[in-house]
């Protein structure tokens, strides 16, 4: 279970009441990459039915970032 407590890296936002949930990773690594589940409780209990998580698969590739130099700008 997810706990932004343990790892500040990881965040749940959403933007408002009706607007889907958003899961951020910062400085994702591809230790990151694997099973995520969305467990929410309903809006009528704070018990989580694990039945009816969503599981997502995340697999990150490395990448590799130029830097230009754009009319005096840095750039990626």
């Amino acid at each position: 279970m997810l706990d932004s407590s343990t790892d500040k890296r990881y965040s749940i936002k959403r933007k408002g009441k009706y607007d889907p949930y958003n899961m951020i990773i910062a400085d994702l690594e591809t230790a990151d990459s694997g099973s995520y589940y969305c467990c929410l409780p309903s809006n009528c209990s704070t018990q989580i039915d694990e039945d009816r998580c969503q599981k997502f698969a995340l697999t990150v590739n490395t990448l590799t970032v130029s830097t230009l130099t754009v009319k005096g700008r840095d750039q990626c």
